[in-house]
């Protein structure tokens, strides 16, 4: 952990090096949050021990104004005080994925915006942080909060990777589509469709050994 007027990053556990997180914004996408680096408990007030990871993980949507306390580790990088968005998935979904779980898990999900109050413990690869609950945004109601762009070659996304493009997931509103490399690196792509059957690309996660990012947007013309 590297403690800098209270910011708090961690360290590469291979390299030693102190991991930064890219925060860069690519048109046509809007916003950006974290994903699985932050995991959501439902603990008040005591936390487990660092090393401690066999805890029960939450599965209650956080709701504006609640002080929520979170598990982070790399590449999470926020001074205390600071903003952002990171995604709520309930405890089945977050461990075993999207399948199998009944819809109502589903509706569960949502883009939650916070604000980093205080630091609860830390160590050089992971954090017990508090945070206050700014805004939250269903998943599904995700592409109402951003302007639609429209994409022509929406392929272009997939950064070369297109044909290696797979489905993870998919019912009747949700198309989940990814492509891995042996699991070191890969981008998932998250297609919510309307009640009129358009398609709406809100989410898609970029990932590799050190990083991740979650880009957020509204963006039409997705055609997988």
């Amino acid at each position: 952990m590297v403690r800098n007027m209270e910011h708090l990053r961690f360290r590469c556990d291979v390299c030693g090096e102190i991991v930064h997180m890219k925060k860069d914004v690519k048109p046509p996408f809007a916003d950006w949050g974290y994903n699985s680096c932050v995991e959501w408990s439902d603990f008040e007030d005591d936390v487990p021990a660092l090393n401690e990871r066999h805890w029960q993980r939450s599965s209650v949507t956080p709701f504006q104004s609640q002080r929520r306390l979170l598990f982070v580790q790399k590449p999470f990088d926020e001074a205390i005080g600071s903003t952002f968005w990171v995604k709520f998935e309930p405890a089945l979904l977050a461990l075993n994925g999207w399948d199998d779980v009944p819809d109502t898990e589903i509706q569960k999900c949502a883009m939650v915006r916070c604000r980093f109050e205080r630091i609860l413990s830390a160590d050089t690869a992971c954090a017990w942080i508090e945070v206050s609950i700014l805004q939250v945004i269903p998943l599904h109601e995700l592409y109402r909060h951003y302007s639609e762009r429209i994409v022509t070659h929406p392929l272009d996304l997939f950064h070369g990777f297109e044909n290696e493009t797979e489905t993870i997931f998919r019912n009747e509103q949700w198309h989940i589509v990814g492509w891995s490399a042996q699991g070191d690196s890969g981008q998932t792509n998250w297609i919510f469709t309307d009640d009129s059957g358009t398609p709406h690309l809100v989410l898609a996660l970029s990932y590799g050994y050190d990083e991740e990012v979650l880009l957020m947007g509204n963006i039409l013309s997705i055609r997988i």
